[in-house]
């Protein structure tokens, strides 16, 4: 019987998989790619064997977008609607601050934060202090409204208020 943990595991790797071979992401189709959504909410940081995965999952997915031949940078978007301080993981913040800095700094486009509660500002103040002035340039506070700017309606997932079902 598959854990909880696996079955997350496989749905995360299901999912990072439907983007990484997404028809969007080529470079002829439109020219904004889908973005890696990540569900703020849903993670739980005392879950370190899910934690260790996702950033493996993460790693992999970085490495296979600047190999490929059609590389295009990546829009992350950090879902942070009804979150609250204990969705907040310092550990995965610091460990994608390394990643995006020292492994890959060319591939972040922008790095999206939806919807973030006033109670998280107090976060986002640490975490800003951990980023060079570009990376803190990268980064944009939106909602339905603004993340479209940035993102296709088409590409942005039904729940943020885009039309892909699929996300």
């Amino acid at each position: 019987m598959q854990s909880i943990t696996g079955r997350r595991c496989c749905k995360t790797a299901a999912i990072l998989s439907r983007h990484l071979n997404s028809t969007e992401m080529k470079s002829n189709a439109s020219p904004s790619p889908t973005p890696v959504v990540w569900d703020v909410k849903r993670h739980k940081k005392s879950n370190a064997v899910l934690n260790a995965e996702m950033k493996k999952l993460l790693a992999f997915m970085l490495n296979y977008r600047e190999g490929a031949a059609d590389y295009q940078k990546v829009v992350m978007l950090f879902n942070m609607s009804g979150c609250g301080l204990s969705n907040i993981d310092y550990d995965f913040i610091k460990y994608l601050i390394s990643l995006l800095t020292e492994y890959y700094p060319d591939i972040l486009d922008n790095l999206l934060v939806f919807e973030m509660p006033r109670l998280l500002s107090a976060a986002w103040t640490i975490i800003k202090n951990m980023l060079d002035e570009d990376s803190r340039d990268a980064i944009k506070f939106v909602n339905k409204t603004d993340v479209l700017e940035f993102v296709d309606k088409e590409q942005l997932p039904v729940s943020l208020g885009g039309k892909n079902e699929a996300a």
